[in-house]
């Protein structure tokens, strides 16, 4: 496969900036849009490789409709996804139990996973390990 070159990198350079610039801002509909865009045109670039190829699957595409669907009807959410079909939502908290009652009857309950930021950093004063 050919590297995609020096305009995939220059998206990227500047969606670092600009996502980085929108977490300081506590700015949600930016970060998610950011995410969401960035994640489509890496798909892009599989879909354009020789040979093409693609991670989605009908559950993928479903989970994409989806989470469109209800940011049109009025929810805080955008989807991002790594090289695989596992789609990850961005959301508002404030929405999380509407979001869950409009993906579990699609996905099952079993499928979807909530996960929440961490505490931070944390610097620590002595080597975690002695040698």
């Amino acid at each position: 496969m050919q590297s995609p070159g020096p305009a995939w990198r220059e998206v990227v350079k500047r969606d670092m900036v600009a996502i980085k610039e929108a977490i300081a801002n506590r700015d949600l509909p930016t970060i998610g849009h950011i995410a969401q865009e960035n994640a489509l045109r890496m798909h892009a670039l599989n879909l354009a490789a020789d040979p093409g190829f693609t991670y989605f699957d009908g559950q993928t595409i479903l989970a994409m409709q989806t989470i469109d669907r209800l940011r049109e009807e009025g929810l805080n959410c955008y989807y991002t996804m790594d090289a695989g079909p596992n789609v990850k939502v961005i959301f508002d908290p404030k929405d999380q139990d509407d979001l869950l009652n409009a993906l579990t009857p699609l996905f099952g309950a079993e499928r979807l996973v909530v996960a929440k930021p961490g505490p931070g950093i944390e610097f620590l004063t002595e080597p975690v390990m002695k040698f």
